[in-house]
């Protein structure tokens, strides 16, 4: 049987196959060189980052730890270290849960907050922290977790609410009757003086708008003193027996016909409350009762108007008897 000889390839197939290889070649090597220049890239990104970054693999073990994470570990080498000696007690079963999950492959990026006992000096850090799935080769290989100090802020968050709480018991405890409205009207504070004038509980005023606080003084929605503060409406100095204005603050009395103990004279003060950029936020308002001050005053009035008439009906007298003498 003859057999058929394979041909040899010519010299100019042989070089040219040469060339292929080495542009094959050459691409490999742009295509590494652009890949070491886009991992530096990033070692760049995380070790300048002022957020903590780390890598764990499965078993919890930090396989990498940027320099903002071994600053807020303290300084110390967290390389090798078990995440789960870090977490806080309350979140370890749950952190431990979501590595089992990241095995299975779940992708989706989770965000929760830690609390850590810094090494420093015992105080708390607080970190908001974001955790997703790291793969190698599209398969899991571990568990990235970019965690941001937000200490300060959640420390003026406290500051912020513990103000709060110290205005909101000081407008409660106030002996004169108080109430304070959002820019929308709706009544954001009620205090216990308030709530005894009116005979209205505050659970059932409080968050409503549409002049609702005025309904215990006057049976109609309207506007009172502290819609005036809010909105400056000439038109309403008719609905008080006297108003007077200085900035920020008005003065007002009227007559209310609808309270509980029957018909009385109030006082009040009213203003807005600015935040620290100046902006109106609120308005608030005291009213004091006056009704005895009135029956007072008007007592006083009847006193000098009934000495005023004694004592002309004196001089009159006395000036009467003085002609007679002289004539």
């Amino acid at each position: 049987m003859e057999q058929t000889m394979a041909r040899k390839p010519t010299y100019e197939e042989l070089e040219q196959k040469i060339r292929l290889l080495e542009e094959e070649n050459l691409k490999g090597q742009q295509a590494l060189l652009e890949l070491k220049e886009q991992e530096k890239k990033y070692q760049q990104v995380a070790v300048n980052a002022h957020d903590a970054i780390i890598t764990v693999d499965f078993e919890g073990i930090i396989t990498y730890a940027n320099p903002a994470a071994l600053e807020l570990g303290g300084g110390m080498n967290l390389m090798g270290m078990s995440l789960h000696h870090l977490a806080p007690p309350e979140l370890l079963d749950k952190q431990k849960q979501m590595f089992s999950m990241r095995r299975q492959g779940y992708a989706e990026t989770l965000s929760y907050e830690w609390t850590l006992q810094s090494s420093h000096n015992q105080s708390f850090l607080f970190l908001d922290v974001k955790s997703s799935l790291l793969l190698e080769k599209s398969k899991p290989a571990g568990v990235l977790f970019i965690a941001r100090d937000i200490t300060q802020r959640k420390l003026a968050e406290e500051a912020i609410r513990n103000s709060q709480h110290q205005l909101t018991d000081i407008i409660e405890f106030l002996p004169d009757a108080t109430l304070v409205i959002d820019k929308q009207g709706n009544v954001i504070a009620w205090n216990r003086a308030m709530e005894i004038m009116t005979g209205c509980p505050a659970e059932e005023i409080l968050g409503k708008g549409d002049y609702e606080y005025a309904l215990p003084f006057y049976g109609e929605r309207r506007p009172i003193l502290i819609d005036l503060a809010l909105h400056r409406r000439s038109d309403m100095d008719s609905k008080y027996t006297k108003i007077q204005e200085k900035g920020d603050i008005l003065f007002g009395e009227s007559y209310t016909p609808n309270l509980p103990g029957g018909e009385a004279y109030l006082s009040a003060t009213a203003s807005v409350l600015r935040n620290s950029r100046g902006e109106i936020i609120a308005a608030i308002e005291c009213i004091r009762d006056t009704t005895d001050r009135k029956a007072l005053e008007k007592e006083h009035q009847h006193t000098l108007e009934r000495m005023r008439k004694t004592l002309g009906n004196t001089v009159k007298v006395k000036s009467k008897s003085k002609i007679q003498r002289m004539g």
